[in-house]
């Protein structure tokens, strides 16, 4: 993942999980502390199955690019 990350040049790395889907939470702390340790900025969101997006996710989608964009605007 983190090659593709690169290969990609994102910027950061969202990650969605359905609430109470075990194989993505289980995966989800090696994968993350992978990536934290790579200094890949990540956000974990996690949402109900066959719910529309709570203004909580949007708040906290809004947060994280704000903060990608002063990451770049500082040239991190």
């Amino acid at each position: 993942m983190i090659e593709h990350v690169r290969q990609v040049k994102a910027d950061g790395v969202v990650f969605l999980i359905t609430k109470f889907c075990d194989p993505f939470g289980f995966d989800y702390p090696h994968v993350n502390s992978k990536i934290e340790e790579a200094g890949i900025p990540s956000l974990m969101l996690e949402v109900e199955q066959h719910q529309t997006v709570s203004e909580q996710v949007r708040t906290r989608m809004e947060a994280f690019v704000e903060m990608m964009n002063d990451r770049k605007s500082r040239g991190v």
